[in-house]
């Protein structure tokens, strides 16, 4: 019998504890998180802002007083589950990400990240809705 461990917890906080208060919490899609919270979100367990900025997998973070959600060049939101987006997460365009984060409303993020956990576009399109 193997003893193989596919993630190991270096040295990160233990995700059923209460958020701290000045903790980051970073969501992104079923197939890329750490861990599922209590609202049935997946999640990446926390890390430093500009860290989380760079990760390609983290599609919405959350801060204590920001809520930002990634958009492309054409400002239109991430779509993880797209046609034509595989491979797009990690892609660069003239040494630069070609997504990046922008500062939204609560409303506008609880939309994002419901589209993220049940996949329905739905919730996307009320999300870039309230973006333009």
């Amino acid at each position: 019998m193997s003893k193989h461990v596919i993630r190991q917890n270096k040295g990160r906080v233990d995700p059923l504890k209460e958020p701290k208060v000045n903790e980051i919490l970073l969501y992104t899609i079923s197939s890329r998180q750490d861990y599922k919270d209590e609202d049935g979100n997946f999640r990446i367990a926390s890390m430093d802002l500009q860290e989380a900025k760079e990760h390609p997998y983290i599609h919405a973070i959350q801060t204590p007083n920001r809520f930002m959600v990634k958009v492309g060049q054409n400002g239109r939101l991430f779509n993880p589950y797209g046609l034509y987006s595989e491979g797009m997460e990690t892609k660069k365009r003239v040494g630069r990400p070609t997504w990046k984060f922008i500062t939204t409303n609560e409303n506008n993020f609880k939309n994002y990240v419901k589209f993220l956990t049940t996949k329905n576009e739905v919730f996307l399109k009320n999300a870039e809705r309230e973006i333009i």
